[in-house]
């Protein structure tokens, strides 16, 4: 059961990278051709077949959430630390390694930052392989699709093996419009939360990073606006102008948010 710390230096990096985009990953625009899978009969490989390679990468991400989800939650946890929240009864050293993980975990400045360098053709296929993913975890969590068995087995013996998203239990309400945002507050904590049009959820800190006074959503220019000294933050809230320096603080970044539709 125990991870090496290389392996799991790795891992936690490749994980990291893939939640950031999947909080970003795109729709599926109008007009794309829908891809089709086919199951090989003998063993059921997936062969995937698709007019793009971007259809064929959120194509293959879905499929591989059906076939490995139960990985997939593993890995997520392996690159968050918090292996030892399941596990630690059976093994007590992934306590160390969750720790060993939060300490050298890449920040989200960095995992962009490494994004952004890559060719937008590579860009856009990753961002539509997370979107796949998201699509069937989104559909095992409203239950369209059944729960993995060895994940079922996992819940039945006591661990708590999925981590609901914050959209689901969360500082993000199920009834804010994509690309809409506003103050929220939850048993006593406040956060600036927006939802973009993809439906992903960005819950920040409302306290500006400037002398410390309360954000505002900004409706008509969807940023959010110190009220106080004239400092205003991006949607997602990096800084844009004005006295501060540093972004808002994200609180909690939601992948598989759904999301009703603005109605202007």
């Amino acid at each position: 059961m125990t991870i090496s710390v290389e392996l799991r230096h790795c891992a936690a990096a490749a994980f990291a990278l893939c939640a950031a985009l999947m909080a970003a990953a795109p729709a599926v625009r109008a007009g794309d051709a829908e891809p089709v899978t086919v199951r090989e009969p003998a063993f059921g490989l997936p062969h995937f077949y698709a007019a793009t390679d971007v259809a064929l990468a959120r194509e293959n991400g879905r499929e591989i959430a059906k076939d490995r989800l139960g990985q997939l939650i593993l890995l997520a946890r392996v690159g968050r630390g918090t292996l030892s929240e399941v596990f630690a009864a059976l093994d007590p050293s992934t306590l160390d390694d969750d720790i060993f993980a939060r300490q050298t975990q890449y920040t989200s400045r960095e995992l962009n930052d490494m994004f952004a360098k890559l060719p937008e053709r590579d860009r856009n296929i990753l961002l539509a392989y997370c979107a796949g993913v998201n699509d069937t975890i989104e559909r095992v969590y409203t239950g369209e699709l059944p729960e993995p068995v060895e994940v079922n087995i996992l819940r039945t013996l006591g661990f708590a093996v999925l981590e609901v998203p914050p959209d689901h239990n969360g500082l993000c309400p199920e009834d804010l419009a994509t690309g809409d945002g506003r103050l929220v507050t939850r048993e006593g904590r406040t956060a600036a939360v927006y939802r973009d049009e993809q439906g992903a959820c960005y819950a920040l800190s409302p306290t500006c990073t400037h002398l410390g006074c309360t954000v505002a959503w900004n409706r008509h220019d969807k940023t959010w606006d110190c009220p106080c000294h004239g400092g205003r933050f991006s949607m997602t809230g990096e800084v844009m102008s004005g006295p501060p320096t540093e972004p808002l603080a994200m609180y909690e970044r939601s992948a598989c948010g759904t999301g009703r539709k603005r109605q202007d």
